[in-house]
């Protein structure tokens, strides 16, 4: 006779036997098992059996993903830069990235890193004008240029 092949609806043949066979404590498997064990949900293939394990995945996926904690990262502490001057269509750089013209950022500024930064501004016949400044947590630090036409 061939081997029938093992179904996703077969239980385990340890749940079959456990009326039979004692367990190692030499105590027999809680009744319960065994009522499922002879059930009529696990031995005959029906619609509802491959939903219903589905969904029992997805809960124990979901429950595994919110027991998850994502440590609380504290925001790093940051300063104010802003700029004055004159001419307002003045490229501003810090750090050698182009932000755009100074008056975009005469009111709200820039927020960066404590630490020392390098600013550059420049505009079109005009001399550009370097800043070195030092920036610290929580203050708010205002810049002025006021650059040089190039003579002709």
């Amino acid at each position: 006779m061939p081997s029938k092949s093992p179904q996703p609806w077969d239980i385990p043949s340890f749940f079959r036997e456990c009326k039979e066979t004692p367990c190692r404590t030499g105590l027999y498997a809680p009744p319960c098992i065994c009522r499922i064990a002879r059930g009529t949900a696990w031995d005959k293939p029906t619609p509802y059996n491959g939903i219903i394990r589905v969904v029992l995945l997805l809960l124990a996926v979901i429950t595994a993903t919110a027991c998850v904690r994502v440590p609380k990262v504290e925001p790093t502490p940051r300063g104010i830069v802003r700029f004055t001057g004159e001419p307002k269509y003045a490229g501003i750089e810090i750090d050698e990235k182009r932000l755009g013209p100074l008056h975009m950022f005469e009111t709200d500024g820039v927020l960066l890193i404590p630490g020392q930064h390098r600013i550059i501004a420049r505009a079109d016949g005009h001399f550009p004008e370097y800043r070195l400044i030092e920036v610290t947590a929580n203050e708010v630090i205002v810049v002025e240029f006021n650059l040089r036409p190039i003579p002709e």
